[in-house]
């Protein structure tokens, strides 16, 4: 992956699109959730990293973002990661997606109304809500 040095310039300034960081090292797991971001909010830029020393370079330097935290990678390190965030980049909003209790998707899940997991739902929730509120500091 990229380091500091390689984000382009203007993520580490103003900058009109949101920025979701995405951290997961699964290239399934980063296209789903790259996927999910996008359909959520198509304004913003979506950075992937896939370790959390990348992350914990990063973040620091970004101006407020979304970091989304793929669970499934080491889920013992999340509250050493949340204590850091909430030192090192208060701008960082963290969305920590876990889909380890999700039930296999099947078709009575959509006979149920269901259209998809709930942690994608949690996570498209999570998206929109991070783009209401940065648009409106943005505008006020």
């Amino acid at each position: 992956m990229r380091s500091l040095g390689d984000i382009p310039h203007r993520l580490q300034t103003q900058d009109d699109r949101l920025l979701v960081l995405v951290l997961a090292t699964s290239a399934h797991r980063r296209d789903q959730l790259r996927d999910c971001v996008t359909q959520e909010a198509p304004d913003c830029h979506v950075h992937m990293v896939d370790s959390y020393l990348d992350a914990m370079a990063q973040a620091p330097y970004l101006p407020m973002h979304l970091l989304i935290l793929d669970m499934s990678m080491d889920n013992l390190l999340v509250p050493a990661f949340e204590r850091f965030l909430s030192r090192a980049a208060p701008q960082a909003r963290l969305h920590v997606f876990d889909d380890a209790q999700d039930p296999p998707y099947s078709p009575v899940h959509a006979a149920a109304g269901l259209a998809e997991p709930l942690s994608l739902v949690s996570l498209r929730s999570a998206v929109r809500g991070f783009a209401s509120v940065l648009r409106e500091q943005r505008a006020g």
